[in-house]
């Protein structure tokens, strides 16, 4: 994390990964579309100091096993209390309709590239700049996962938006911890492929 990000830049990734999700929120455009604009923003990221890495060693392997691992059972815990709630439980359902309407590449580019442009943007920029900006490490994880989360607000899913801040939270602190913006690149495309493909939290 020793590359700075000057307040310009940060403002620039920021305000356009909010204006092309809810472009594609309201104007109902495709997946494709969606995943067009994350690959631009992901490397503007890049190309304006943010980190990209794909390299881990075996600390930070045994890391991501487990933080997918606890990460899983928290939400299977999480979908076992909201399944009391009936719009709550819809909310999910609903999640994976649209999911189950997918073609199983759409799916699989979902787990994947989603995973890998997200966490370029979100933990490998965003929360880098929050983090070198923000004294309290606490606060800067907190700050950057109530971003992440509000980027899902035009879903209308509160499910949703609540479980974005959580994996926000997590793959941020996973990124501060490390340093190491692979880390949590390849927790959350495990966790997809654990709540999306393998075990979904129906």
């Amino acid at each position: 994390m020793n590359k700075k990000i000057s307040f310009i830049s940060f403002f620039i990734v920021l305000f356009f990964s909010y204006l092309s999700a809810y472009y594609v929120f309201f104007s109902n455009k495709s997946f494709y579309t969606m995943l067009i604009l994350m690959f631009f923003i992901s490397f503007l990221s890049v190309i304006l100091k943010g980190d990209f890495n794909i390299k881990v060693n075996m600390i930070e392997i045994v890391m991501i096993f487990w933080i997918s691992i606890l990460l899983y059972f928290m939400f299977w815990i999480f979908r076992f209390i909201v399944n009391f709630f009936e719009i709550f439980r819809e909310e999910i359902e609903s999640f994976y309709y649209v999911i189950n309407n997918q073609k199983f590449l759409a799916i699989l580019m979902i787990v994947f590239f989603i995973s890998l442009f997200e966490e370029i943007i979100w933990r490998g920029f965003i929360s880098k700049f929050i983090i070198d900006k923000v004294n309290n490490p606490i606060i800067a994880l907190l700050l950057s996962s109530l971003l992440y989360a509000f980027i899902y607000i035009p879903t209308q899913n509160v499910i949703l938006i609540l479980s974005a801040f959580i994996i926000g939270f997590i793959f941020s602190f996973a990124y501060y911890i490390t340093g190491n913006v692979a880390v949590s690149i390849y927790t959350h495309i495990i966790w997809l492929v654990l709540v999306i493909i393998i075990i979904p939290l129906r």
